[in-house]
């Protein structure tokens, strides 16, 4: 077969190979696998207290291989877990593990160092602002998948019921700080007296919550005094999220910001859009054939000949069918002969009493930041068999299955597991669908909005307790 890469991209692919090598034949001589390697390497350089979504940003390895390799490292007495000042596991070197990494990760630093001091200045930012260069292009370059209502979002600032610089741990990226530090105004002081120095700079939260720069009108005072462009990155994605896998990035909004919600909530098209692309790249095979299922699940959605629990049936059936065929084959051809399929019945099963009591004492002891969601959730199960009959509009129904599949499914580029993602979409429809049939008879103080949003902070939002119910679902 003719190579589709050009003689430049080959030797580049190949030098990146070889970094790659060298790394790894370090590990070996450490009897530890890359990730464990990686993970000694990162707490040893950023210090005791950083979190695992701290190594899964600096080395863009999955959740799931960085939870497991911590796992490990914690059972050989290298490292233990606690939980820090947020909701993140924070981590943290034993005395054996300090001493271990000192000693033998420590040179590695040495090496590191003085490869770069053999290269003269105007080298090393030679070699920088290139590979900026071509990560730049190389992101230009990628297909960027949005739902309909993503460039509708603006957000509502003080009109806002639940705001989001109310309640988090607000984090603050290198580049930003960097420009907090060169401001010369007045202000300057008022940003020292905010800003918080960690394990990263993060901004002050007062005792009830609030975020330093969040003045008595619920609007920000960096944005006030210094403009759009001085916001965090988090201030100014959030709630945005990006999922990149292969050469395709999906966007959306999440359904915990109060505005989101309501865009997702009243979304009449479910349609996801492609963006106009500058440039073609060589596809990710496997990435392509996740996008064409997930796009023949979410059409599933908008059919109108089928009640709700039929057209999760049939998407379950559809994705079981293709689970089958991976964990047989270890591959995926879409599409399939739907013909030959094997019906299912997931939604017999999920609706059943059992189960669902089964997963709303799992839900009742997760962690939350707000006992709202919990205390509502608990209410629900007494009141079950009272308000199951209540009515909740199909189609809000669909937007949030379209929602949580959008978001959650293209994830099982990580790991193959295309059933547990459907499974989790599902769950979370099934509790916010109780929990509003409840609110309907007993608290009409909270609206399916709300509670939708509710659910999405407190799990999705939730790097333990959504990896806690992953982890639940592999056992269902």
């Amino acid at each position: 077969m003719k190579s589709k890469q050009n003689r430049t991209l080959k030797e580049f692919d190949f030098l990146y190979k070889m970094i790659d090598d060298v790394y790894h034949e370090i590990a070996l001589s450490m009897h530890l696998t890359d990730s464990a390697f990686l993970i000694l390497y990162c707490l040893l350089e950023l210090g005791d207290g950083c979190s695992q979504k701290d190594i899964c940003k600096l080395y863009s390895i999955s959740k799931q291989t960085i939870n497991s390799s911590v796992k490990s490292l914690e059972n050989k007495g290298f490292l233990t877990r606690r939980s820090g000042a947020g909701r993140d596991i924070h981590l943290f070197f034993t005395e054996f593990g300090r001493k271990f990494s000192e000693e033998h990760i420590g040179p590695v630093f040495d090496m590191e160092n003085a490869t770069f001091a053999a290269m003269e200045p105007s080298e090393c930012e030679l070699l920088l602002s290139l590979t900026r260069k071509y990560i730049q292009i190389l992101k230009e370059n990628m297909k960027q998948y949005i739902p309909s209502y993503y460039r509708n979002f603006q957000c509502i600032a003080q009109k806002c019921k639940d705001n989001c610089c109310i309640g988090w741990d607000i984090m603050i990226d290198r580049q930003s700080y960097e420009q907090y530090q060169k401001v010369a105004t007045p202000f300057k002081k008022r940003l020292n007296e905010g800003i918080i120095q960690e394990e990263e700079p993060k901004f002050y939260m007062n005792e009830d919550g609030r975020c330093a720069f969040l003045n008595e009108n619920n609007l920000c005072d960096i944005y006030i005094q210094l403009g759009e462009e001085a916001l965090c990155d988090i201030c100014t994605e959030h709630p945005r999220f990006h999922n990149e896998y292969g050469h395709i990035v999906q966007s959306g909004l999440g359904l915990a910001c109060e505005e989101a919600a309501r865009l997702i909530l009243n979304d009449l098209d479910l349609k996801i859009e492609e963006d106009v692309l500058k440039s073609e790249k060589e596809d990710d095979e496997w990435v392509n054939e996740l996008m064409k299922l997930e796009m023949l699940l979410l059409n599933i959605l908008k059919n109108k000949e089928y009640c709700v629990d039929e057209k999760i049936d049939k998407i379950f059936d559809l994705t079981a069918a293709y689970q089958k065929e991976i964990n047989y084959t270890g591959e995926l051809t879409v599409p399939i002969d739907q013909k030959k399929i094997k019906p299912q019945h997931l939604m017999l099963k999920m609706r059943q009493k059992d189960y669902l009591e089964y997963w709303f004492d799992f839900y009742s002891n997760l962690d939350y930041m707000d006992e709202t969601f919990q205390s509502l959730l608990r209410k629900s199960v007494k009141e079950f068999e009272t308000c199951k009959k209540q009515d909740i509009n199909d189609q809000y129904i669909e937007r949030l299955l379209y929602y949580f599949i959008y978001r959650h499914f293209i994830k099982a580029y990580e790991d193959d597991n295309l059933i547990d993602k459907i499974k989790f979409a599902v769950l979370s429809v099934l509790m916010i669908e109780i929990v509003a049939k409840y609110c309907k008879v007993y608290d009409s103080s909270f609206e399916l909005l709300d509670i939708a949003k509710m659910y999405s902070k407190e799990i999705e939002y939730s790097e333990e307790n959504i990896e806690a119910i992953f982890e639940e679902l592999l056992f269902d």
